[in-house]
């Protein structure tokens, strides 16, 4: 559009305009309100092609670090790190590589289309050994991936099958999160890159949600690759021999499910396969297909039905799956970007600390970039005019703006500032983050953390009356590691996000600045810059976060 490439030309004349004001003690535009030409110029720079998506560890994700302590510095920030804005950390990445195999249910499975190996798991070779089998449904509140992970170690497993119905399933598939008219949509779309979400969102991540450990392989399968109609495979052989050039294994047990629970349309529980009391060296032969049965989509019946009408089959463990399980590590070298206004009262030994990621995910498999920008250089923006702002007359209290790297990575910036803080924590008063902030609502975003900490939401929603932005409290489920707060909340510092939420270019090329609204990125500019404001220059100290369990809504 035109208008955006006057957007450097105005932004240098504001700059300008700025500093002529500063040497003859006018008041300068930066103590008013934030300027739109400022967010919009920010967003641009950030999403651009030449930051390629500013992957972690990548040459445009170092571009957008050395961009924003440029921006520290304009704006008269200090240094958290002796002379340096950037906080180094690495990034232990790990991938597939490329010998995956899966023999499953008669068939040799795609790796990336019918299964994904978990990267948090560790590799290795599984022949005629026990595999435990378990389905996993994140919207059950039954322990998640870790309790399944370790029941199976106790119990004995040698590797972990975990059934799902979408390998991949972020919180954007819940219809409180996405409108139904747009999910569809969402979901098309997701096809478009799948192998790149894979990677993104399952494989590469370090920290799932939950935190996972495991000292087992462990595998995503996609429910459906076991029934689908696809062509019947060689019969099976006495051991599962060699025929050809494909295993012959014999079909999965599954569970029935419990009244009352589970998918009833299916007769499937999402109860772990060894929960009804196995023990190590226990399996269940019970519900086995008949030997001589012809086809395999006969077999899988044959199990389905057994599944649906014997309540009392427990299956856990399978001794004819074959895996290969090949991941390789490599470390990236990644930095969250730290600038802090020192306070000048009593109390200039306390901090409240307002945050934002810059990173986001890159190229996708056609080389395309993701621009990124509303996730979330749209947060950064409001960041970076909240510290112009504060910075003209300062703060009784200690300011610091975190520009947090790894946030895609499952919040590694904000995890090594927490382990590692520059500023103590304990002296850490309020932490503010924002992510994803100039979409949806043009006069309402998201505030997560309503339930955890009632006095800030108290303290926010007076200060949001006055400017106009109306707080939502609709998806406090996300609050749990949803973003860079989450790593703060867990130290017990008070801790807050504000969010649009999810919308139909999220995660997707076309996250560009033109659909960004910068006016709602402005305001929400102008609601922290308040927040900020009101709780550095007084004495006010919250309550530590309420440990409160939201669960996530039942999927539909």
């Amino acid at each position: 559009m035109k208008c955006c490439a006057n957007l450097r030309l105005t932004y240098c004349a504001v700059s300008a305009l700025f500093i002529c004001m500063l040497a003859h003690g006018g008041k300068t535009v930066a103590e008013e309100a934030p300027r739109p030409a400022n967010s919009a110029f920010h967003i641009k720079t950030l999403s651009s092609e030449a930051l390629e998506g500013r992957l972690s560890g990548s040459a445009g994700g170092f571009k957008a670090g050395e961009y924003i302590a440029g921006e520290f510095k304009r704006i008269g920030l200090f240094p958290a790190i002796g002379d340096s804005f950037f906080q180094p950390f690495e990034i232990s990445l790990k991938s597939l590589g490329k010998d995956n195999r899966l023999f499953m249910s008669g068939r040799e499975l795609k790796v990336l289309e019918d299964y994904v190996p978990l990267t948090v798991c560790p590799p290795g070779e599984v022949r005629g050994k026990k595999v435990a089998v378990v389905r996993y449904d994140e919207a059950v509140p039954d322990g998640g991936l870790p309790a399944k992970i370790k029941e199976a170690e106790e119990a004995g497993a040698k590797a972990l099958v975990i059934l799902k119905q979408d390998l991949y399933s972020d919180d954007t598939v819940w219809k409180e999160l996405v409108p139904p008219k747009l999910r569809t949509r969402w979901e098309k779309a997701l096809k478009e890159d799948f192998v790149h979400f894979l990677q993104m969102k399952v494989t590469q991540k370090m920290n799932l949600t939950p935190p996972v450990t495991s000292k087992i392989p462990c595998l995503l399968v996609r429910e459906d690759s076991l029934t689908k109609n696809r062509e019947n495979p060689p019969p099976l052989t006495g051991g599962g021999e060699w025929e050809g050039e494909q295993r012959v294994l014999a079909p999965l047990p599954l569970v029935p499910s419990h009244e009352g629970r589970g998918n009833r349309d299916q007769g499937f529980s999402s109860e772990p396969l060894m929960s009804q009391g196995l023990t190590k060296g226990h399996e269940n032969t019970a519900c086995h297909p008949e030997p001589k049965a012809k086809g395999l989509m006969r077999q899988v019946n044959q199990i389905l039905r057994c599944a649906q009408n014997d309540s009392k089959v427990a299956g856990a463990f399978s001794d004819e799956i074959i895996m290969k399980v090949d991941i390789v590590e490599e470390k990236l070298s990644a930095r969250n970007i730290i600038g802090y206004l020192p306070g000048k009262g009593d109390h200039k030994d306390e901090t409240v600390i307002v945050g934002a990621h810059y990173d986001h995910l890159g190229l996708d498999s056609k080389g395309r970039y993701f621009p990124g920008a509303d996730d979330n250089a749209s947060g950064v923006a409001a960041l970076l005019e909240v510290a112009e702002r504060l910075a003209q007359k300062g703060t009784e209290r200690s300011v610091v703006f975190i520009a947090f790297d790894g946030e895609e990575w499952g919040l590694t910036g904000s995890g090594y500032y927490t382990d590692y803080p520059v500023f103590p924590l304990d002296k850490t008063v309020l932490m503010i983050n924002m992510d994803t902030i100039g979409r949806n609502e043009p006069d309402a975003i998201h505030f997560l953390g309503s339930q955890r900490n009632h006095d800030v939401r108290r303290v926010a929603g007076e200060i949001a009356e006055r400017t106009g932005m109306k707080l939502l409290d609709d998806i406090e489920f996300a609050f749990k590691y949803g973003s860079d707060h989450y790593s703060f909340y867990e130290k017990g510092i008070p801790a807050i996000d504000l969010t649009s939420s999810y919308h139909e270019d999220f995660h997707r090329i076309t996250d560009t600045p033109e659909r960004v609204n910068v006016d709602k990125v402005a305001k929400i500019a102008d609601l922290v810059h308040g927040l900020t404001l009101e709780v550095s220059n007084s004495e006010v100290n919250f309550q530590k976060p309420l440990q409160v369990d939201v669960p996530f809504p039942e999927q539909r």
